[in-house]
């Protein structure tokens, strides 16, 4: 039965528009991770290094915001059409509808992980970087990761409150939040979820130049873990209605 309301939430995605949102996310951060390449005279000084450091900002500012208004759409279709009665009817519980949900989400921002990574490449060998792309798979493994956490957030925020507005000015909030952490070098960065968008990231600006640092392996998977752990925790007590 679960495997086939896999399908039906698929087509509730499909309806939804949910794969142009999360496509379109992964456009608009290319654009402007690599709008400077079309600019700059010095194309390539840093190599992939400065334009993997540029995605990544503009990552922690689009991407919380995207993760909200997909968690946002999956969880107000259900409120707008009785969908939790007419689940709770069939005999699913609410727990496996946000698993479901949960796993169709990470889906989505893979594929548009993915054709991010897939698009700033092929834009930045046309306007001349080449050489060794250092750490861009780990990179955008972890960015997949941590999306995954941030998105199942924003679709237990969703998904427990009628109106969207909480999740969506929760998105917005850490896309913010994110920023400042990708800014500001923080002391308690490893407790704070918004500085793991910039903890991932292999390198870092200098000055003017872009240096390689080693990403810290075992905080970031604690964070994932500790995520997964209480997501767990929570799905189990969510109750959409008294």
């Amino acid at each position: 039965m679960l495997g086939q309301y896999f399908f039906i939430e698929l087509g509730k995605a499909r309806a939804n528009r949910l794969f142009v949102i999360a496509l379109l996310g992964a456009v608009v951060v290319s654009v402007l991770s690599t709008y400077s390449l079309w600019q700059s005279s010095d194309v390539g000084a840093n190599g992939f290094g400065s334009v993997l450091v540029s995605e990544a900002f503009f990552s922690a500012i689009i991407w919380p915001i995207i993760a909200s208004g997909l968690a946002s759409r999956q969880a107000e279709i259900e409120y707008q059409h009785r969908g939790w009665i007419l689940n709770a009817m069939s005999g699913l519980k609410i727990s496996d509808v946000l698993h479901i949900k949960a796993a169709i989400g990470s889906m989505l921002i893979l594929l548009a992980v993915v054709v991010q990574a897939g698009l700033i490449t092929v834009i930045s060998k046309v306007n001349g970087i080449h050489g060794n792309q250092d750490g861009w798979f780990v990179y955008h493994l972890l960015l997949w990761f941590v999306l995954t956490v941030f998105y199942a957030f924003f679709l237990l925020v969703a998904c427990a409150l009628e109106k969207q507005i909480f999740a969506l000015v929760s998105g917005v909030v850490s896309a913010f939040i994110a920023v400042f952490c990708f800014l500001v070098d923080i002391t308690l960065k490893h407790i704070l979820p918004w500085a793991y968008f910039a903890m991932i990231l292999p390198f870092k600006q200098e000055g003017r130049s872009v240096v390689p640092v080693s990403i810290e392996y075992l905080p970031v998977c604690g964070f994932i873990f500790v995520g997964i752990a209480i997501w767990l925790l929570l799905v189990q007590r969510v109750r959409i209605w008294r």
